[in-house]
């Protein structure tokens, strides 16, 4: 069996395997630009390298998520309605100095 089809059949082993991308990135050292490696020829240390890249990555849209979910909360707990501006609703409410 090639690489290729063993990728491929990874992909299909299992719900989480499914998002297994064609390409990894590593991100370059020193100002350098970042190295694609087809995942099929990727080693352990630059599987190691590009999840590192994609958990920070991860950890930047979580913050963000949580945000959005704390602002939405703290407008909903000061009487906020669908169409009303959050910020708005926190002024109001002088939840914001």
């Amino acid at each position: 069996m090639n690489r290729i089809k063993a990728i491929q059949k990874l992909r299909k082993s299992s719900m989480f395997m499914s998002g297994l991308p064609d390409t990894i990135s590593i991100p370059g050292r020193l100002g350098a630009a970042d190295t694609v490696f087809p995942i099929e020829n990727a080693t352990l240390d630059e599987l190691a390298q590009a999840k590192l890249a994609y958990d920070a990555e991860a950890s930047e849209i979580y913050k963000k998520s949580d945000a959005l979910r704390i602002l939405y909360d703290r407008a909903r707990k000061a009487s906020a309605v669908g169409a009303d501006v959050a910020v708005d609703v926190l002024i109001r409410a002088r939840e914001i100095d």
